[in-house]
């Protein structure tokens, strides 16, 4: 059966069942109010005399003794104590700015309190950064920061009163090349000296490093710098003397193409030596058959080669090489426009280690067509062995796969070779 119980805050009769016998509050509401009524405390105003509530943890922390934060300042002031209540000593010192007689306990005033408020705190700051100067010129006082005036600034009051004390130390001199009066400062007199503009000093320099010489054309005086006068060149007054003089003393030569053996007529300059094809189209077409050209390219590859990291197949050739012929052999030997592989140049014997793909191995196992580039290859290979042989020389050729799968008869046939 339900049981009567009476709320603790509000006294209220109500209902509930016996499991809820120890309820004391009849709603939440009277729940909050009472646990907000049991952690007030009402307190006196120390300063007015009103009441005021204040939590019971800021009373036991010794807050609680004013209403307000006017009455806890007016409080300080007339010597009522701060939050515990204990006296507090106030000295009265006069405003640094204005002079308004203040009252400031003694630690504000050993942290610098000195102002009645912050109006007078920036006016003051503002005041000891400025300095009052007089000007050299004419005489007024004016404002300065003192960062300024400790730049060595702050000695004129306007830009028209320092332009006049500049003009007044001017120095007069007269221009050296138009002889126009000047008047320097200090500063120009030391860069331009005695010359009113950059262009009269240039052209002083000018005039001091030129000598007058005659035109070898039309005898016309004009001036020459100095160096081209003692190197011997030709001087002249204008482009189209030195185009009369060039075209009156012209020598021509005829000499033949080296390519097509046309007839070319070329005017002797420093570069006629050197010319040996009419145009651009015959020294292409001369160049792969060119001696000089293929011997030139046959040592820039010959030294590519060399500092080149050799290939898997040719290290299995250089241990093979040394083997047979320690010391006796060379790698990547030039000879001739080629470099080979290898070479034993007392028994002018060339060992070649192919690739089964570049040089057509690969192409021929599968029967497809080989790409262009291997049949370049191989026709090239044809030739250098063909041109080898008649020089006297022995070809060994050795593919890529016969020496990574049985270097052993790879090693019997350079012996055979180097017995036949």
């Amino acid at each position: 059966m339900p049981i009567i119980i009476s709320c603790r805050h509000c006294g209220s009769e109500l209902r509930v069942p016996p499991s809820q016998a120890d309820r004391k509050y009849c709603s939440l509401d009277c729940y909050h109010k009472a646990k907000t009524a049991q952690g007030t405390v009402t307190r006196e105003c120390r300063t007015c005399g009103g009441s005021f509530t204040e939590t019971r943890s800021r009373v036991e922390q010794g807050y609680g003794l004013y209403c307000s934060v006017e009455c806890y300042r007016r409080g300080g002031q007339v010597g009522l104590g701060g939050k515990l209540g204990r006296p507090s000593s106030t000295v009265a010192i006069p405003c640094a700015n204005c002079g308004t007689e203040i009252q400031l306990p003694p630690s504000r005033i050993k942290n610098g309190g000195k102002y009645c408020s912050q109006e007078c705190y920036h006016q003051y700051k503002s005041a000891q950064r400025v300095l009052t100067r007089t000007c050299q010129q004419c005489g007024d006082e004016f404002k300065k920061r003192r960062s300024q005036v400790e730049r060595g600034k702050g000695l004129y009051c306007s830009i028209a009163c320092a332009s006049l004390a500049a003009r007044a130390d001017r120095i007069e001199r007269t221009c050296a090349t138009c002889c126009a009066p000047i008047q320097l400062t200090e500063g120009q007199a030391k860069d331009r000296g005695w010359y009113c503009s950059l262009a009269c000093k240039g052209a002083a320099m000018t005039q001091q490093g030129t000598v007058a010489v005659p035109c070898r054309v039309c005898g016309t005086q004009l001036r020459a710098r100095r160096s081209r006068v003692d190197e011997g060149r030709k001087l002249y007054c204008s482009e189209d003397c030195q185009a009369k003089d060039v075209a009156a003393n012209k020598i021509y030569e005829e000499r033949p193409c080296a390519h097509c053996g046309e007839t070319m007529v070329l005017t002797h300059t420093r570069d006629v030596e050197d010319r040996r094809f009419c145009g651009w189209e015959c020294f292409n077409l001369h160049r792969p058959t060119d001696p000089e050209v293929l011997e030139r390219m046959a040592r820039m590859r010959n030294v590519q080669l060399q500092q080149t990291k050799p290939t898997r197949c040719e290290e299995i050739l250089y241990r093979l090489m040394d083997q047979v012929v320690p010391g006796q052999w060379e790698p990547q030997f030039r000879l001739f426009r080629w470099t080979v592989d290898a070479a034993v140049p007392e028994r002018q014997l060339v060992v070649q280690a192919d690739g089964d793909y570049w040089h057509g191995l690969t192409a021929a196992k599968s029967g497809q067509i080989p790409s262009p580039s291997v049949v370049l290859t191989i026709k090239k290979d044809r030739a250098q062995d063909k041109y080898l042989t008649t020089a006297g020389w022995n070809v060994l050729r050795l593919w890529e796969s016969e020496l990574k799968q049985d270097p052993e008869w790879c090693l019997r046939r350079i012996k055979e070779a180097l017995k036949g």
